[in-house]
């Protein structure tokens, strides 16, 4: 069954070369993208890892506007 169903896939894509070098490309795309998602989610969430009692690390952020306005 599952051999057959290849044999099915290869042929249409055979058959429908513009068709499949899109849903290659997309796919690839896709894949590249969550890879590259996951990478930088990893990177972030073992930032402070080196540091001893790393759970205790908290990150601060302040917003401060100029006298013109401008956000620092």
């Amino acid at each position: 069954m599952i051999l057959n169903n290849l044999k099915l896939a290869f042929r249409n894509l055979r058959k429908q070369k513009g068709f499949a070098i899109i849903n290659i490309l997309g796919l690839s795309v896709g894949i590249a993208s969550v890879l590259l998602i996951f990478r930088m989610v990893q990177f972030e969430l073992g930032f402070n890892k080196n540091f001893r009692h790393y759970d205790r690390i908290v990150r601060v952020c302040t917003q401060e506007k100029g006298l013109e306005g401008q956000e620092s």
